[in-house]
């Protein structure tokens, strides 16, 4: 697993993304809330379904500080 998460932080930085998108306004995070459970319900498998509160809590920690 060390590997893998190793190669995410490398492609990260090599492609110069934030850790936390700095545009990301409270107005946008129920339309990313609705669009994520829209997606987990589609016809291919998630490894778990999440509340609307999870995935709001979720979105919140990426707005930067």
């Amino acid at each position: 697993a060390g590997k893998f998460i190793q190669a995410i932080v490398d492609m990260r930085r090599e492609m110069n993304l934030p850790l936390q998108p700095k545009d990301l306004k409270a107005g946008d995070i129920p339309g990313i809330v609705d669009e994520a459970i829209a997606e987990a319900g589609s016809l291919y498998p998630v490894p778990r379904y999440m509340s609307e509160a999870e995935l709001t809590t979720i979105v919140n920690g990426l707005r930067a500080a």
